[in-house]
Formats: C-alpha cells, sequence, structure tokens
C-alpha cells in the first residue's frame, strides 16, 4: 500500500514538470538544466545505498526520490528565472494554486470517508462515486477561471448537439 501510495506521490510531482519543459528546449540551454538533473538523480544511488544499509525500509528509496524530484523542480525554476526570466511567481500561481484548490476539499472528502469503517463492496463503489463527482465539480469552480469554464460548456454543449 505504502508503496502506491509513494508512486503516486512522485507521480504527482512529475506532472508539475509539464508546460517547463518546452520552454527549456526551446531556451536552447539544456544542457544546464539536464546536468541538475542527472547529478541529483545520480547522488540517489549512494543516498539509497545508505538508506539501506543502515535499516530504512525499502520504499525510503522511494522517498528519496520524491524528494529529490521536488528538489530538482526547486532548482529547476531557479535556473528558469535566473537564465531565462522566466515569471516563476506567476507561473505558480496560475498553475499550482488552481491544482491545490481543487485537491483541498477532494483530500478533505477522502480524509473524512477513511475514518468510517466499511468494506462493503457497494460502500466503496458509491465511494468513488462521490469522489468522482466531488472531483469533477471541484475541478470545474475551483480549478477553472471563468473563461475556462465557458469553454467546458461551448465543448459540452456541442457533443450534446452531436449526439442528437
Amino acid at each position: 500500500m505504502i508503496f502506491c501510495q509513494m508512486i503516486l506521490l512522485i507521480t504527482f510531482v512529475s506532472v508539475t514538470h509539464g508546460g517547463v519543459a518546452h520552454v527549456i528546449n526551446a531556451s536552447g540551454k539544456v544542457a544546464y538544466f539536464r546536468v541538475t538533473y542527472c547529478i541529483l538523480m545520480l547522488l540517489c544511488i549512494p543516498l539509497g545505498f545508505v538508506l539501506l544499509k543502515t535499516g530504512c525500509p525499502a520504499y525510503m528509496l522511494l522517498v528519496l526520490f520524491w524528494v529529490t524530484d521536488i528538489i530538482y523542480r526547486i532548482i529547476q525554476f531557479f535556473l528558469l528565472h535566473t537564465i531565462l526570466s522566466f515569471p516563476v511567481l506567476r507561473f505558480c500561481r496560475k498553475v499550482f494554486l488552481p491544482v491545490i484548490y481543487t485537491c483541498l476539499p477532494i483530500l478533505f472528502c477522502l480524509f473524512l470517508t477513511s475514518q468510517l469503517e466499511s468494506e462493503t463492496p457497494l460502500w466503496h463503489i458509491g465511494h468513488i462515486g462521490v469522489v468522482f463527482v466531488l472531483t469533477a465539480i471541484s475541478a470545474y469552480y475551483l480549478g477553472l477561471c471563468k473563461h475556462e469554464r465557458e469553454n467546458v460548456l461551448i465543448h459540452l454543449k456541442q457533443h450534446i448537439n452531436k449526439l442528437k
């Protein structure tokens, strides 16, 4: 279970890299970023060895890679700002804040439902349905700006009209 949770956390941090990779590639200064990334990932090998030798559980290797990825994101934003004058704060406000706002109600719901002791299949199906609906509502109202919500409605109406 803990391995799955760590993989999800690693994936969550990794997807934040999406559009930034295009900015880095377009700049032509890819070497700074690649060297930094390679050094950090190579450091994980001896650090992971030390963790395992000191008796840490195997999942700590995933924690190490997760922490390393977060450190790389911070260094990456610093390099973006320093080398390319990239507006890091504006980017973080536009990209990360909507994601955080979207996730908070879902995490709160998941925390509340984790306190319940029910293992019936019907409860699990209902729980998945509720989380799905909450995710859709949260993403629509908290994750999208007004213009994006209008575009979603336009596309939904077009798809509904095609079905008729």
